[in-house]
């Protein structure tokens, strides 16, 4: 055989190899919620493996943001374990130092045998609560939601060939999900916005009434219990209004998803809607 044709076969069946090993290689999808996921809210991540080859000793290893937990939904064919985590308590029951976030937590999935099939792997998230604090140990710091969290998954798995042989592989994906605080907390956050509005728009619309209202009286409390009589009593039906109206409309945009990611973008809202009146929001909303 000449120098050339035997250069051709060679590489030939390099490429051959080579498609092999790209055709035998598993593909990985994450399947996410459809809405942002929010403070106390648990819910699944399923990652969805799809192989053409025989795989075995997989192993699927979730990397999740500070606060967070993931767990493992053990089905049939999948086992978990628990990564090991810093900080973790010892055997000594008096120890003082802090629980590691997410101990006791099976949070690796491992799936045996995999034979040119599919297979979805679910993983229950646990959000901080509302309160920030991690679903097992203790709280490291603030968990903003200003910022889209990122989850990612680490894949290892063998290859095993026709022929008897095997071959390693490994891959890994990253998603990002929109992180917000609860719908309750983005309701009561809202209506003080609303009402810092109301107050903000009677004090400057009516700023000469209750000047002189305020001057017949004298001294730090008596004043105080002046302008809270002028504000919330002596104006109350419209207070009211506002509210009700307020509420309404945060909840109208609540619909699909919450137009803010934390409590305090809640309260701008709430105080663009107060100082907005009511005359303009039943308008709006007609």
């Amino acid at each position: 055989m000449s120098t050339p044709l035997r250069t051709v076969i060679i590489l030939a069946l390099m490429l051959l190899s080579a498609t092999a090993s790209v055709i035998a290689a598993p593909s990985f999808e994450i399947i996410t919620p459809e809405k942002e996921i929010e403070k106390s809210h648990t819910f699944q991540l399923l990652v969805k493996v799809t192989t053409d080859a025989k795989l075995s000793a997989m192993s699927i290893a979730p990397i999740y943001p500070q606060g967070f937990c993931m767990e493992v939904v053990l089905t049939p064919g999948i086992t978990a374990t628990e990564h090991a985590k810093p900080e973790r308590l010892s055997a000594d029951t008096t120890a003082t130092h802090p629980v590691a976030e997410c101990t006791g937590i099976r949070d690796i999935a491992h799936v045996a045998v995999l034979d040119k099939n599919s297979m979805i792997i679910p993983f229950t998230v646990y959000p901080p609560d509302s309160n920030g604090m991690p679903e097992t140990g203790d709280k490291r710091s603030y968990y903003s939601t200003r910022d889209k969290k990122t989850f990612a998954f680490n894949y290892a798995y063998r290859i095993e060939h026709d022929d008897g042989s095997s071959t390693d592989g490994h891959a890994s994906q990253e998603i990002r999900l929109r992180y917000t605080t609860t719908i309750g907390y983005y309701l009561l956050a809202g209506l003080f916005g609303v009402f810092l509005g109301y107050t903000v728009k009677v004090t400057t619309r009516d700023r000469q009434e209750i000047g002189a209202a305020m001057t017949e009286v004298r001294g730090f409390f008596p004043r105080l219990r002046r302008f809270a009589g002028l504000l919330l009593i002596e104006r109350l039906p419209m207070l009211l209004t506002l509210l009700v109206i307020g509420f309404a409309v945060l909840i109208s945009m609540a619909q699909e998803s919450l137009p803010v990611a934390s409590w305090h973008q809640a309260v701008a809202l709430g105080i663009g809607l107060g100082i907005l009146g009511d005359e303009k929001l039943i308008a709006a909303i007609k």
